[in-house]
């Protein structure tokens, strides 16, 4: 008898989704959409004619999950 473990290998499956990171100044008024990648459908809309500018930004605040921002 002959015996034989089989175990899934190759290369994990390609992200679905590419990220890029984008830096932006709202320091006048702007528009705004969320949409949905599939249907194209709009699901937020709004403007800001006064944007209120928030302080800078310190890297070693960092804590993953989410960027600090204090109000």
């Amino acid at each position: 008898m002959t015996a034989l473990e089989v175990a899934a290998g190759g290369l994990p499956p390609r992200p679905r989704y590419s990220v890029r990171r984008v830096e932006a100044t709202f320091d006048r008024p702007f528009g705004f959409l969320a949409v949905h990648r599939t249907s194209r459908l709009v699901l937020a809309a709004g403007w800001v004619d006064e944007p209120v500018p928030l302080p800078p930004w310190d890297e070693s605040e960092w804590q993953g999950g989410h960027e600090p921002r204090s109000s």
